[in-house]
């Protein structure tokens, strides 16, 4: 803190200094724009920007992160510094980052202000679970309803599609999810029990590469393509646009590609996790559950990622799909997360693969 203050005393030498530059040189356009050459007004015009852009604001930047550092936390402010490094193990940034406890209390505020009445609508505020009071709190908290003046009303809505008939859920409990080696031969033996058509999410980037590399071959094999993120430059709007045209190739990806994409028909018709997509150990992953309560919250975000995947099999009423978890420690409290009629089976890759191939066939 002693070291962050002297720089920031030298900072403010920097941007005094500056700011006294910018100003001369807009009194200089203002003052004698009558006698300087198109060309001396431009150049001027140039530097003045160039100082605000690449010093004046930068500097303030630095100077206001460190003037804060050692004061204590405000109210619902996460400060936090975050190092990012690639998969050498090199660093590569180190940035200075600031978060809400809970971004919903902004939410409500904004809108509460100038909104007369307000509908939020989701498919993830509410699971299956046959606790209410849990569901009442989980889609007050996820929508800003608990901090408007007014309790909102909490109503749901069934479901039009008939997930009995046309989803399975499988959790694989033969498959040792730390081994990327298992991991990666049950994902291509489940691409080819569904002939392609096929959704593999990963809780990591780096596991994805890896799984990738190992399978391409295998399914190229079987005539079957697979497509990735982070393994080419193509932008994921483009990969998903060649998932959708072509019915028998798989796509392996993160979270971008579990949330909000829209693929009906049988251009997907399996989605298979690595393992339960818990809540990666993060700062501020770790102040909200205290605020928000630990198991609960956890148990929270499990849910609606697996709602929000589940999701994206089923989006016609002639739409079959199989969901497929490779973790054996799958807790059954987060089961909720799917439909109370959709059946759940609990067993091996041999015999998932077999169950994979005859309801999609």
């Amino acid at each position: 803190i002693t070291s962050a203050r002297k720089v920031g005393n030298k900072l403010a030498k920097i941007l005094k200094a500056v700011s006294a530059l910018e100003t001369a040189l807009a009194k200089l356009i203002s003052e004698h724009s009558d006698i300087m050459e198109s060309s001396e007004r431009l150049s001027v015009e140039s530097l003045q920007k160039t100082i605000k852009a690449k010093i004046v604001d930068t500097v303030s930047t630095w100077k206001g992160m460190l003037d804060e550092l050692g004061i204590d936390a405000r109210q619902g402010i996460i400060d936090f510094f975050e190092i990012t490094r690639n998969q050498d193990g090199n660093d590569t940034d180190l940035c200075f980052k600031r978060r809400l406890v809970d971004p919903t209390i902004a939410f409500a505020e904004c809108l509460k202000s100038s909104a007369a009445g307000i509908a939020v609508t989701s498919a993830t505020l509410k699971d299956k679970s046959t606790d209410e009071n849990y569901n009442q709190l989980t889609a007050k908290r996820l929508s800003g309803g608990a901090h408007f003046k007014n309790a909102p009303d909490v109503k749901s809505i069934n479901s039009p599609f008939d997930y009995a008939n046309q989803t399975k859920i499988i959790i694989v409990n033969d498959v040792n999810k730390s081994d990327i080696v298992q991991v990666a031969a049950a994902f291509a033996e489940l691409f080819k029990a569904s002939k392609g058509g096929a959704l593999g999410l990963f809780t990591s980037i780096r596991r994805l590469k890896t799984a990738y590399a190992m399978m391409r071959n295998k399914l190229g094999d079987a005539g079957i393509e697979l497509l990735a993120q982070h393994v080419t430059r193509m932008t994921n709007s483009s990969l998903m646009d060649i998932f959708k045209n072509d019915e028998d190739s798989c796509l392996l990806g993160t979270d971008a590609m579990r949330d909000g994409v829209d693929v009906p028909g049988k251009s997907l018709r399996l989605v298979v996790f690595d393992r339960v997509p818990w809540e990666k150990p993060t700062i501020v992953h770790r102040i909200r559950r205290e605020v928000f309560g630990r198991d609960f919250y956890d148990r929270s975000l499990v849910r609606m990622k697996l709602i929000q995947a589940y999701g994206r099999l089923i989006r016609r009423r002639d739409d079959k799909g199989v969901f497929v978890i490779l973790d054996k420690a799958a807790p059954s409290n987060i089961m909720a997360a799917f439909p109370k009629d959709a059946p759940i089976l609990k067993i091996g890759l041999k015999d998932a693969i077999t169950t994979v191939s005859d309801f999609l066939s």
